[in-house]
C-alpha cells in the first residue's frame, strides 16, 4: 500500500518575511532525516541505553547544525525537533533518532 502524500508546505512561515532579519534564508521546504545507528553497536546500545542513545541524540544534533550552517548548503542557523525510536516496524530493537 502506497505512503499517503503530505500536504503542502508554504515556502514562508506566515510572518516570517516581515521579521526576518536582513539576508536570512527562508524557510523553504521541510526537511527530514533519520540517523540510524549501526547495527553493529545495536546490543551495545541495549545494555548502555544512556550513553549510547546521549551520543546519538548529540551526533546527529551536531551533524545537523554543521551541515546547515555551511554555505555550500544552507548557510543557516537551524531549529529541529529530535525523537528517538528504539525498534524497527519488525519489533527487533533498531536505534534510530528521526528529525525534522
Amino acid at each position: 500500500m502506497p505512503e499517503p502524500a503530505l500536504p503542502e508546505m508554504p515556502d514562508e512561515c506566515p510572518g516570517e518575511v516581515a521579521h526576518r532579519p536582513p539576508g536570512r534564508a527562508s524557510l523553504g521546504a521541510l526537511r527530514y532525516v533519520v540517523f540510524t545507528l549501526p547495527h553493529e553497536l545495536a546490543t551495545l546500545a541495549y545494555h548502555n541505553k544512556k550513553l549510547l542513545y546521549s551520543l546519538l541524540f548529540r551526533a546527529s544534533a551536531a551533524t545537523l547544525l554543521e551541515v546547515a550552517a555551511d554555505p555550500k548548503h544552507l548557510g543557516a542557523e537551524i531549529g529541529f525537533l529530535s525523537v528517538l525510536h528504539t525498534w524497527g516496524q519488525n519489533l527487533l530493537h533498531h536505534p534510530h533518532v528521526h528529525c525534522v
